[in-house]
């Protein structure tokens, strides 16, 4: 009987130790379950504000998205109109410079017509510049040399086509003769030299006499045969010398000495139309 006794005390103290043991790990398994709940809640809210978030996120997203959308939509267009664009000015710069090229043919047709046409006048215009140098050379020789000549009494003038010295009758030649004087020789030496050099220019011996006056005109004719040959002794050719006999306004007998060209040769380089 005591061993029977003895046998169930054991037994119960063990189950005694065992239920001890066993609440022990409920209360343990409560408090971590109580643990994971919380944990689990708390799991949830973040879900939650994580789901809020993401839907953020997407409706973001979304709007970037749209916005991306819209903004290659645009670009797209632009990027039509431009290209539109681009073609109408190319076709415009095209159409330019074509019209440029025919414009360009045109002057340089214009410009050969009118440069044909100018030609003459240009040629006209060179010749005559370069008988004004040679006129400006001879009154400069001529000038030279007159003055370097003591008791010579002259009158030059130099025109735009032309060079006139004018010399007294009574310097030229010997009273009521036809002869020439010393000085009236050495005078016409001195502008034959001149002459000689300058073999383009011609000259006019013009004896201007007054109206009423009664010298005959054999005699004036026979003076201005004296100026002429006197230049032909210098050896200017008869085709460069003419003499003529005019009336004069005044009471004075002088005789002028035309240096010029015949010009209306070189006027006929100029076509009529």
């Amino acid at each position: 009987m005591l061993q029977k006794y003895n046998f169930l005390v054991t037994v119960m103290s063990v189950v005694l130790i065992s239920g001890c043991g066993t609440t022990k790990k409920m209360k343990l398994l409560e408090e971590e379950k109580m643990k994971t709940e919380q944990s689990l809640l708390k799991t949830k809210e973040q879900l939650s504000v994580s789901k809020r978030n993401l839907n953020k996120l997407k409706d973001s997203v979304s709007l970037i998205t749209e916005a991306q959308n819209k903004t290659i939509e645009s670009l797209t267009k632009d990027y039509k109109d431009s290209q539109n664009n681009l073609s109408l000015l190319q076709e415009e710069t095209k159409n330019i410079k074509q019209s440029a090229a025919e414009l360009e043919n045109k002057i340089s047709d214009s410009k050969s017509y009118y440069k044909k046409r100018i030609a003459p006048f240009l040629d006209v215009q060179k010749k005559l510049n370069q008988q004004h140098r040679t006129l400006n050379e001879i009154h400069a020789d001529l000038k030279t040399l007159l003055e370097n000549s003591p008791g010579i009494k002259y009158k030059l003038k130099v025109n735009k086509n032309d060079i006139r010295i004018t010399f007294d009758n009574s310097f030229l030649f010997e009273p009521k003769r036809e002869n020439l004087t010393e000085n009236g020789r050495w005078v016409l030496f001195l502008i034959g030299e001149v002459l000689k050099k300058k073999t383009s220019v011609n000259v006019m011996i013009s004896l201007f006499t007054p109206k009423n006056e009664n010298e005959e005109w054999k005699f004036i004719s026979m003076r201005s045969l004296s100026v002429f040959n006197r230049f032909r002794d210098k050896e200017i050719s008869a085709s460069r010398l003419k003499t003529i006999i005019n009336i004069s306004s005044s009471k004075s007998k002088y005789t002028e000495i035309v240096l010029g060209y015949p010009n209306s040769k070189l006027l006929k380089l100029i076509p009529l139309r």
